[in-house]
């Protein structure tokens, strides 16, 4: 079987290691061990968008079927109202840290290898 490292178990590392799995031999180096990642700073965002969503869905991501769904967007700054608008897809909102926590301990179960350290 191939083997690939993937770095970082952010969206982008977390999607590739659910699509690729089944076909390679997959190592995720990550500084955090999944609890270490629960109890932590808040991530970026917790929006994931339609196309992120999308690409759950097509690796086989197990669904965050708790979070709330987002069909409008706002911002502002400093009281001013900047942007609202209509989202052309359904986003949801979810705890980043419980979700890619989540995500790694999946992906133990399958065979997919997480070293713990930094590069």
């Amino acid at each position: 079987m191939r083997t690939i490292g993937i770095i970082g178990s952010g969206t982008a590392g977390l999607q590739l290691a659910y699509a690729l799995k089944d076909d390679f031999d997959v190592t995720v180096l990550h500084h955090e061990e999944p609890d270490e990642i629960r109890s932590g700073r808040v991530r970026s965002t917790q929006v994931h968008f339609q196309p992120t969503l999308a690409r759950e869905r097509r690796v086989q991501m197990p669904a965050n079927s708790d979070a709330p769904q987002i069909r409008t967007i706002h911002f502002q700054l400093g009281g001013q109202k900047l942007f609202t608008g209509q989202l052309t897809g359904i986003a949801t909102s979810t705890d980043q840290r419980i979700r890619f926590a989540d995500a790694m301990e999946d992906l133990a179960k399958d065979g997919v290898r997480f070293r713990h350290g930094r590069i």
